[in-house]
């Protein structure tokens, strides 16, 4: 049955050159399904009936309520929970036996050889942060913070994809819709990756320099103050996003 309401049939109204001029009952009537899909209808019905209906005298399904769906009463099991623990448990102890007879038997290959330990790398001696090299500690904090602005963004678009129509109790899409949250997340990636890279060349500069340039400092402070006011001056543009 599912076979027969399943397979495609020709399109109603007069023939066409691409429709041969055949009734709907007839067997030509209906279009080719190649071999490899003549099972699937049988198995999408056989497998949706195995995870929905209840298994004589029991609650619950063939599948143990498996997928997870309140839509179709499956609901988890207390067999399907506790043996779910019971093999985390012995998954857990088994890696713990396994790494305990690795460190205690030096047969089975754990330890090393008798050769010596490798020299010790010499002291990291601290050294003084020049004044321009403090400066850049401002492009550090604004990295760290768009950073940490994409992460919470892909939060959201992850959120989207499992729940699009709640985010915790709020309508997200009515305050920041998909595609705004993709393009932000993508721009921001851009943003601290190049903040950052500024910042690091500063610092790096005056190491290698061995000390600071004449005015590095007040030139750093500049470019810091127009990079934001740059930004702040950048044209917008109103979009509609939910079209």
């Amino acid at each position: 049955m599912a076979r027969r309401h399943s397979t495609p049939r020709s399109p109603p109204g007069p023939p066409t050159s691409r429709t041969p001029p055949t009734t709907a009952d007839s067997p030509t009537a209906r279009c080719a399904i190649p071999p490899s899909c003549a099972s699937s209808p049988p198995f999408f019905s056989w497998t949706a009936w195995a995870a929905a209906a209840h298994r004589p005298d029991t609650k619950h399904s063939y599948t143990n309520n498996f997928p997870f769906d309140p839509l179709a009463g499956n609901h988890p099991t207390s067999g399907a929970l506790l043996w779910s623990a019971i093999s985390l448990i012995f998954l857990l102890g088994g890696i713990a036996i396994v790494l305990l007879a690795f460190g205690k038997f030096s047969y089975l290959g754990w330890h090393g050889d008798d050769r010596p330990p490798p020299p010790k790398l010499p002291a990291i001696t601290p050294i003084a942060i020049t004044p321009a090299q403090s400066a850049t500690l401002k492009f550090m904090v604004i990295a760290g913070l768009l950073f940490l602005a994409q992460v919470l963004i892909g939060g959201g678009i992850a959120h989207y994809r499992a729940e699009p129509e709640s985010f915790y109790g709020f309508d997200l899409s009515t305050l920041w819709p998909s595609n705004l949250l993709r393009i932000w997340h993508l721009q921001l990636a851009i943003f601290w990756v190049a903040t950052a890279y500024v910042g690091g060349a500063l610092f790096v500069a005056s190491t290698l320099g061995g000390n600071d340039p004449p005015h590095q400092r007040p030139l750093i402070d500049k470019l810091y103050l127009g990079a934001g006011r740059g930004g702040r001056r950048q044209p917008a543009r109103s979009v509609d996003w939910h079209q």
